[in-house]
């Protein structure tokens, strides 16, 4: 008997491209694609490729990744490192920086993890009309665009997964041929959470109680878990901090921040409202702190040393679809 050789048939690359900083400080874009990328290289061979328009000032530690990483300083370099993939995920903006990628025969997923143009929307209330409408086109025609060119979506939800479905039956995407395919059109749309680590949180030194500012081993810690954007609502939990440091000293606020990694991102005005807030109710730096921004890798000392979390949102469209 001939025995057949051992198939060589290497296993299936997956090219992994975010549209935020990656690596120490990231916010939600980088901390999606780095977990995605810790996940993923557990069964596929990953690249993790920071494209051009994304700011590094270096190249991080990967170390704990079971995959590549690759940040890229010509647009030919995100060619070079994409032509060997078997599948390619990014989101919107990149295609937009790089419309070659949709046109390399690679197969697609795109990630709609957050409704950027209800985002928009809300970010920009503040902005005089003729800026509301230009950055509401621009948004509308890089949604289109992912809308018609993507073989697979992911998005974070299943009240997301509704809104994303109506869009792409408005772009015509939903059909007799997806229906007939798979008729929950689970073969187009999935969803696929932020996500948590499997291991569990560790504490591994203090960062607040007793060791930060004003804030006492014994003090109660409220946390606001990640940036101030304009569609959140911060007035509202600082002026409530006005009324419980009437009654007791023993509360503090922590806004874990303030200073986004990615250097092209403006910080928004939602943060100067409510830093100026806080100091005309007398309690910037006494009760109420704003954080530049915590290391990936600090988050779960934060997060472990708080007694209450809390995220506040408006009453508007973007609050009803985020993740």
């Amino acid at each position: 008997m001939i025995e057949s050789p051992q198939s060589s048939v290497a296993p299936t690359a997956v090219a992994l491209i975010p549209n935020d900083t990656v690596g120490e400080r990231m916010a939600g874009p980088g901390i999606r694609y780095w977990e995605f990328a810790r996940v993923l290289g557990q069964r596929f061979r990953v690249k993790l490729i920071v494209p051009p328009f994304v700011p590094m000032d270096a190249v991080p530690d990967a170390s704990d990744l079971q995959a590549s990483l690759h940040v890229c300083a010509h647009a030919r370099e995100l060619r070079a490192h994409v032509e060997d993939c078997d599948v390619l995920v990014t989101r919107g903006v990149v295609l937009t920086a790089y419309p070659f990628l949709a046109e390399m025969g690679i197969p697609l997923v795109l990630d709609m993890y957050n409704p950027f143009l209800l985002e928009g929307l809300q970010r920009e209330t503040r902005a005089d009309p003729l800026r509301q409408q230009s950055s509401y086109e621009s948004d509308l025609d890089m949604l289109r665009m992912q809308l018609r060119v993507g073989d697979f979506f992911i998005c974070a939800h299943e009240r997301q997964r509704d809104y994303w479905l109506g869009a792409l039956s408005a772009m015509g995407r939903v059909n007799p041929h997806t229906h007939r395919q798979d008729p929950g059109l689970r073969d187009l749309l999935d969803v696929v959470p932020f996500g948590l680590p499997d291991q569990p949180p560790q504490h591994t030194r203090r960062v607040l109680k007793g060791v930060h500012k004003t804030i006492r081993a014994g003090d109660k810690v409220i946390l606001w878990g990640g940036g101030i954007w304009n569609w959140l609502d911060t007035e509202t939990l600082i002026r409530a901090m006005h009324l419980v440091c009437d009654r007791r000293d023993d509360v503090k606020l922590f806004f874990m921040g303030v200073r986004r990694p990615n250097a092209l991102v403006q910080k928004m005005e939602a943060v100067d409202r409510a830093i100026a807030l806080s100091k005309e109710l007398g309690l910037y730096e006494r009760s109420v702190f704003f954080n530049d921004w915590v290391p990936y890798g600090e988050r779960q000392n934060h997060l472990l040393e708080a007694d209450v979390g809390v995220s506040l949102h408006l009453d508007h469209v973007e609050t009803r679809f985020a993740f």
